[in-house]
């Protein structure tokens, strides 16, 4: 999500770019006596093609539900109403490290709070605003004829022509925000009083596992014996439309991890790397493991470019590997270093509430550094548990469809390149001579939409026992793909079309 803030941003200071030169050439032209034709940008106008006075958009619409993926939430401090995210500087008070120390992932919590879907964000006083889910949700009320609903107090007609958005805490366990959505859908439909009242889902990539998961379990939790789908969800949803869900997992997800968004550095050397998602914070987040590449879908290749077996979900595959900061010596000491900084700072007010305050730190820090092995064994354990959910292949009930939007033009990490020395995520010098470069990049890279591959959108997997791709999706009702980044699937004016087609019926 980060390449793509980037992408925006350069996005931006292209658009200023061609403004500028557009006026020079305008005045240009017209001190020379000539004449200039604006090209038309070829986007589809939603507003003109949905708004026709001889043809009015239908009404009574079945409700939908927004759900923004990875990032698309803004966290709160509840106690100090400091914004955590979106921002580049995070401050004590308001970092994104989960607490890691309990075996219960939902008992790992800090003060941060989803308050909402972040439609336009500014990381610092002189960026420009970034759209993230601004024109989807502007589309959704200017064309579509939806008005924006409120869980909590929603009007009279709130069971029609209305959108409502499921924000949460993207950090947390995927298991334990589906369990949350499927709670506000019984109390939505409960103060409406509409019982059988089902939603169209609008899922940007982990929000389809978010809502796929709610469908097939309901408000159950991960169960240790072998996943059976009941589909207990399935009667509040008629469509889930996914736009770049990794329904394999992602190879993007495993680099993240590993390490953390070091490509904002290598592109952007002089801007800092954002200090709210550093390695440490992306470490503590159950969601992230959620996210790896599925067994059968990941590859893995030697320094020969030959296929090598790993499980992902074995702590010592990660320790054989290096795959963590649960196993850098460094780790430690950059913690121990922080504690003392802090320290210092604080120890200008000497007196006994600060010394309390600085014991209290101390002891969380220990038991948050002997924490860190057993957490990533039981991130990993429960990350495996919630792909063998997901991934039964079982009968979806004929009242639900599933509506696949994605992109396939980007070059797509697939793979990986694991040597003794290091594991290659990016094909770089280092890697070999050029020949040697080129076959890997055929290896580990695949059509997608720079994060998701189209293989992964689909739910494929292979499945050594039947020697076949498999998915959990069988036949989706439709596939829509376009030439689009990730990040700005939803926020592309064809995608938005299509959407509004399979919304309105066909019918505008």
């Amino acid at each position: 999500m980060l390449q793509e803030v980037m992408h925006k941003l350069r996005k931006e200071k292209i658009k200023f770019l061609q403004f500028t030169s557009f006026v020079t050439l305008l005045l240009l032209f017209s001190l020379v006596g000539g004449g200039c034709t604006i090209l038309k940008s070829g986007k589809p106008n939603l507003p003109r093609i949905y708004n026709a006075s001889d043809l009015p958009r239908p009404t009574g619409k079945r409700p939908v539900i927004v759900i923004p993926g990875t990032l698309g939430s803004r966290l709160v401090n509840q106690k100090t109403n400091e914004v955590a995210w979106p921002r580049f500087v995070i401050s004590e008070n308001a970092g994104l490290a989960l607490p890691i120390t309990s075996a219960n992932f939902t008992e790992n919590r800090d003060d941060l709070i989803a308050t909402e879907i972040i439609d336009r964000a500014k990381f610092f006083k002189l960026s420009p605003e970034i759209g993230f889910y601004d024109s989807l949700l502007t589309s959704q009320k200017q064309a579509g004829g939806y008005k924006h609903g409120k869980w909590e107090e929603p009007a009279a007609d709130g069971d029609r022509d209305t959108y409502y958005v499921f924000a949460y805490d993207w950090r947390r366990d995927i298991v334990e925000n589906a369990q949350n959505l499927i709670s506000k859908i019984n109390q939505l439909k409960q103060k409406l009083n509409q019982p059988k009242l089902q939603f169209d889902v609008v899922a940007h990539s982990m929000g389809g596992l978010i809502a796929r998961y709610a469908a097939m379990y309901g408000d159950q939790n991960l169960s240790d014996e072998r996943p059976n789908p009941s589909w207990i969800g399935a009667p509040h949803f008629a469509r889930l439309i996914l736009f770049g869900t990794p329904n394999s997992g992602s190879m993007d997800a495993m680099s993240t991890v590993v390490n953390g968004y070091s490509a904002l550095g290598t592109n952007f050397p002089q801007l800092k790397l954002i200090d709210a998602l550093d390695r440490d914070a992306i470490f503590t987040s159950p969601a992230i493991y959620q996210m790896l590449p599925q067994s059968g879908y990941a590859k893995f290749f030697d320094e020969n470019l030959q296929p090598l077996k790993l499980d992902l979900f074995d702590l010592e595959t990660w320790r054989k590997h290096g795959w963590s900061i649960a196993f850098e010596a460094g780790f430690k000491e950059r913690e121990l270093k922080r504690f003392q900084q802090i320290r210092q700072k604080m120890m200008k007010k000497k007196d006994a509430a600060t010394e309390n305050k600085l014991g209290e730190m101390e002891d969380q820090m220990q038991k948050m550094l002997a924490a860190r092995e057993p957490f990533l064994g039981l991130a990993l354990r429960r990350a495996k548990a919630f792909h063998q959910a997901i991934n039964t292949v079982s009968k979806m009930p004929d009242s639900l469809q599933i509506h696949l939007f994605g992109g396939d033009c980007e070059r797509t990490l697939e793979g990986a390149i694991v040597t003794p020395q290091q594991t290659w995520f990016r094909i770089g010098r280092g890697l070999g001579k050029r020949e040697f470069r080129d076959r890997a990049d055929a290896l580990i890279y695949a059509p997608g939409d720079g994060r998701v591959t189209r293989r992964s959108l689909f739910g494929l997997r292979f499945d050594e026992t039947s020697t076949s791709w498999i998915s959990p999706l069988n036949q989706p009702e439709r596939a829509v793909f376009q030439c689009e980044l990730h990040g700005d699937l939803p926020l592309n004016s064809t995608m938005q079309n299509n959407l509004l087609t399979l919304l309105l019926g066909g019918k505008y």
